[in-house]
């Protein structure tokens, strides 16, 4: 399988490498990533990268500049923090679990005479909704009769989300490649494959 797999890579880049086209307004891409650097929840908080998908269809042209594209995002990301006291093992924990979706639009400049090279930048703008619980240890009672209750609660929110982005993409084939993609969103730096066609 591993060998299978290596050969399937090789093939990738190795595979229609000069067949790649720069971006035109009959070009789609799409991306499908993970967002690094995004921590908003407070220290000692575990975060998992964000798990993000956009497309964009190129639109217009605009003369001796590049091509405007249109298209949206969607993005999740989920992050934990535990606090346990040494007595009788209680642990507090907190959760959020964030989920974005934007339109966004980006400018694709031609700088680079390299038709596997699309270079862009561009803003989105949507809405980010986040879902915060809290679970606590209650003490109940008087001493030395007390005990601890489990207690939940849970909070959403929903907030506008203002993107700007710039990124890269590398194709090594006619359709795949890679990207990288730096921005405010639910990561500040997004790295991922991409497909275009």
């Amino acid at each position: 399988m591993k060998k299978v797999l290596s050969l399937i890579v090789v093939a990738l880049l190795f595979a229609g490498v000069s067949q790649a086209q720069k971006f035109t307004t009959e070009s789609f891409a799409a991306n499908l990533g993970l967002g690094f650097g995004w921590y908003d929840y407070g220290y000692g908080v575990s975060s998992f990268p964000a798990i993000s998908l956009s497309a964009e269809k190129g639109m217009w042209e605009l003369e001796d500049i590049g091509v405007v594209s249109i298209g949206g995002s969607l993005a999740y990301k989920t992050a934990k923090y535990d606090y346990s006291y040494t007595y009788n093992n209680v642990t507090d924990e907190w959760s959020w679990t964030d989920f974005a979706v934007a339109a966004r639009s980006a400018l694709h400049p031609d700088l680079i005479d390299n038709d596997k090279v699309d270079l862009y930048a561009g803003a989105a703008l949507g809405l980010r909704f986040q879902t915060f619980k809290y679970t606590d240890a209650v003490l109940v009672g008087v001493w030395p009769n007390y005990n601890y209750e489990i207690e939940e609660r849970k909070n959403n929110d929903t907030d506008v989300l203002f993107a700007v982005f710039a990124g890269g993409r590398y194709y090594f084939t006619d359709n795949f490649g890679v990207f990288a993609e730096l921005g405010y969103g639910l990561g500040y730096l997004t790295i991922g494959i991409s497909y275009g066609m």
